[in-house]
């Protein structure tokens, strides 16, 4: 299992799976490479994973190059990479935020760290999941081009809601006839747990569902922890900070997203005076 450190709420854990030195993503497995979760409360515990094993890459001297790099210190700042081209598109203004006028003013139009892993989350490349468990991947692999072909079908909220204890936000989602896939995902910051406590690490419980026209209500993570694709129904997840629903050929209509802050028990959201998320 991962360290204790990689369980902390508000960063992206990273976890490793092997990819056989080939380009054929199907046969992609964990293989008891990389650390994995789940958290000591229960929680998912990785978020993002990465390549494991024959990574090409600078070698350890001025001139060196290797073919044989690996280990979750070579899944990490793979990940951290490709998040990074992320946040390039969401400042260059292909997510529906404004670009930065230049270069220089890049990092002043940077998106939440919350926003970004959602973003990632909700386009990332889920691996085969008879070889590799949630708790071993996370959500997958993030896939920027994946991020870049979606732009135009993505709906991206960087913190704009603000919800104290029983408010909701609820956003409706029209699904085009043909749609492949549906997801919907949702993180949210939350504050420091009590050193060494033995329950839950999560301060808060913001809750994400969404109700489709044909086959009920998803809540979030619902059916997750064994596959690939939600489980309709089930009941609010009061563990993760991170929560998605993926629906694989949904139906036409309108899909009704909510998020609900269940409980707000700390403040979360400093600007405010009142105690919200």
């Amino acid at each position: 299992n991962s360290r204790s450190q990689a369980w902390s709420k508000n960063i992206a854990s990273v976890g490793g799976y092997r990819h056989g030195d080939n380009a054929n993503g199907s046969d992609d497995s964990w293989s008891r490479s990389g650390s994995t979760g789940p958290a000591n409360d229960g929680r998912i515990g990785v978020t993002f994973s990465g390549y494991y094993d024959s990574i090409f890459t600078t070698g350890y001297n001025a001139t060196g190059y290797t073919t044989s790099f690996g280990g979750t210190s070579g899944a990490t700042p793979m990940v951290n990479g490709i998040s990074a081209i992320g946040i390039q598109m969401f400042t260059d203004g292909h997510l529906g935020y404004p670009a930065a006028p230049t270069w220089q003013d890049r990092y002043k139009f940077t998106p939440h760290f919350t926003t970004t892993k959602a973003m990632l989350m909700a386009t990332s490349q889920l691996k085969n999941f008879s070889t590799n468990t949630r708790y071993q991947q996370g959500w997958g692999t993030p896939h920027v081009k994946n991020l870049y072909d979606l732009r135009n079908n993505i709906l991206v909220l960087d913190e704009e809601d603000v919800l104290q204890t029983r408010q909701n936000r609820t956003y409706y989602v029209f699904v085009k006839p043909g749609t492949p896939e549906f997801r919907a995902a949702m993180t949210y910051a939350d504050p420091e747990a009590t050193a060494n406590t033995s329950g839950p690490h999560r301060i808060n419980s913001l809750d994400l569902s969404v109700n489709t026209p044909s086959a009920g209500r998803f809540w979030g993570n619902n059916g997750l922890l064994t596959s690939n694709a939600s489980t309709a129904g089930g009941s609010a997840n009061d563990l993760d900070t991170e929560e998605m629903v993926v629906i694989n050929r949904p139906a036409a209509g309108v899909y009704t997203v909510d998020v609900r802050a269940t409980a707000v028990r700390r403040d979360a959201h400093r600007e405010t005076r009142v105690t919200d998320a």
